[in-house]
């Protein structure tokens, strides 16, 4: 909570200057999410939020249930 309180002046003027700077281009959503580290982060975000749903998860089990290891031959 101390971060937050600390840290969250900081992040919202550099925010703050992020979108003034990329307002200035020709296009705010483009600007922001076309860096390949943009793309790398949001990749990780939607993985972590479909990976709490119900479905995701059996069907992640289903994929790897094959790859036990058990019963295979070398």
């Amino acid at each position: 909570m101390v971060l937050g309180i600390v840290l969250g002046s900081l992040m919202d003027a550099n925010f703050r200057r992020a979108v003034s700077l990329a307002s200035a281009g020709d296009n705010l959503i483009i600007s922001m999410f076309s860096r390949p580290i943009s793309i790398i982060l949001i990749v990780f975000i939607l993985i972590s939020l479909f990976s709490n749903f119900k479905f995701v998860k059996t069907g992640v089990r289903k994929l790897f249930s094959g790859r036990s290891g058990k019963g295979q031959e070398d």
